[in-house]
């Protein structure tokens, strides 16, 4: 199953990463979105 993101949560999901650069670091950024794609990326049997 392929998921896929509207204009408008693309754009939220950009700004939520650079917040996450900004007033945290890469390093948290990274495992966020990480974590992300492992909950999309989930295929069902």
């Amino acid at each position: 199953m392929k998921v896929f993101l509207s204009e408008l949560a693309e754009s939220k999901l950009l700004k939520l990463s650079q917040y996450l650069l900004e007033e945290w670091n890469l390093k948290t950024r990274d495992k966020f979105l990480s974590k992300l794609n492992d909950k999309t990326n989930i295929k069902s049997t």
